[in-house]
């Protein structure tokens, strides 16, 4: 670096395109209620269990569990995947899955697989903002479909890809959060899934299918993935412990067909996840802990969504409009037109209170009339003391707005 010149000068040109990811800071007096962050709520974090099963790996299996683990992962994790995971009578094996540093590892991986500089990749639209800023990160062109209730609009989605066919350009994936949506908290209808599927033979491009939440199902019956709908052949599946155990254990999957997971494998750069929390997750769910867990932050969640959901009907009923995710962390809120989001972040802070406006996850500057909730993190005792605050932010917005 000469003396005139600047680190900043050194950076790849990657780093140049920004960050999609919201920062979120709190300048009220008032403590603040956090409607936010998609986290875990902290006390359904399974301390005990946990600290029980790394101990016995530590006891029993300390030398494979400190050593490097290979680049697949703990295979008797993958095995216990693999049965898990099976569903509709497709059985899995180990060797479809990969073990890596969580969900936004998984999805950096097939951006690193896939994408060069300059291709194609279509997304919901509104998508999650940590992936909107991964593949952006690796320098693609995304190409934003419109969401509906039900999922993708489909419609559009077809006009899209006829669009780039015209062009001679030929999307690598699809980028999909079909259960639990981040943000909406919409699941995609099986219709929907097999008319995606049917897009991506006919136009050629594969499917990364985010099942961050799927295990966080309150309501309603299960829809097939699209992974096992399509046996496979162009689905990619990525997964998670983050939302289910604990997300400081940084430890994920991806999940496909062998000849991908092996490419993945023989191409990773990191050296691989962590033995030791991969040989503990797998402790963990054999003696029985995982399945109670998952039962138990199931009840802990849904009862945060039937209470918020009750306060803003209360409150807000003639302020937005919302419908009822059957599961995952989040609520999407539709704002009265005359409200102003703009302003959002300043009231709610100065309320003591903090959401995320729809804005963040748009790719080109929408969702200005959109809010969303995170349900997960704020603790029960705090939900209607959080309504009462956001409603008071929204009456105040909204008579700001009618003031000009």
């Amino acid at each position: 670096m000469n003396s005139n010149g600047s680190w900043k000068d050194k950076l790849a040109r990657r780093n140049h395109l920004g960050s999609w990811v919201s920062t979120l800071r709190t300048e009220g007096t008032r403590p603040t209620i956090s409607f936010g962050g998609g986290l875990p709520d902290p006390a359904s974090l399974p301390t005990e269990a946990l600290a029980k099963s790394i101990n016995y790996v530590l006891k029993n299996h300390s030398e494979a569990a400190l050593q490097y683990g290979g680049t697949e992962g703990y295979e008797g994790l993958r095995e216990l995947l693999a049965k898990k995971l099976s569903e509709n009578g497709t059985t899995l094996k180990a060797s479809n899955f990969v073990i890596v540093n969580g969900a936004s590892s998984a999805l950096a991986h097939a951006c690193s697989l896939f994408i060069d500089p300059g291709d194609t990749v279509i997304l919901e639209d509104p998508s999650y903002s940590g992936s909107i800023s991964t593949i952006k990160f690796a320098e693609a062109k995304m190409v934003g479909v419109t969401m509906e209730p039900g999922g993708l609009d489909m419609e559009m989605l077809g006009k899209k890809l006829k669009e780039l066919a015209k062009e001679k350009i030929s999307p690598k994936f699809f980028y999909s959060i079909p259960n639990f949506h981040n943000p909406m908290g919409s699941t995609m209808s099986l219709e929907k899934r097999k008319a995606l599927l049917e897009y991506a033979r006919e136009y050629d491009f594969l499917i990364i299918e985010d099942e961050t939440y799927t295990a966080l199902r309150f309501d309603g019956n299960p829809v097939p993935s699209m992974y096992i709908l399509d046996k496979g052949h162009r689905v990619i599946q990525i997964g998670t412990f983050s939302k289910t155990l604990a997300p400081g254990l940084r430890l994920g999957w991806v999940m496909g067909n062998e000849e991908i997971i092996e490419y993945i494998t023989s191409r990773r750069t990191d050296m691989g996840s962590s033995p030791l929390i991969a040989r503990a997750i797998a402790q963990f769910i054999q003696d029985g802990h995982y399945e109670p867990h998952l039962a138990k932050v199931i009840d802990i969640y849904r009862r945060k969504r039937d209470t918020l959901i009750a306060g803003l009907g209360e409150r807000c009923a003639n302020l937005a409009q919302w419908t009822a995710p059957e599961g995952g962390f989040f609520l999407w809120l539709n704002l009265k037109k005359d409200i102003d989001p703009q302003m959002l972040r300043q009231a709610g802070a100065e309320e003591g209170v903090s959401v995320i406006t729809g804005s963040n996850f748009y790719l080109n500057g929408g969702g200005k009339d959109k809010v969303r909730m995170a349900f997960s993190y704020v603790s029960q005792n705090q939900i209607e003391e959080g309504v009462v605050r956001v409603d008071k932010v929204l009456r105040r917005l909204l008579s700001s707005s009618k003031s000009k």
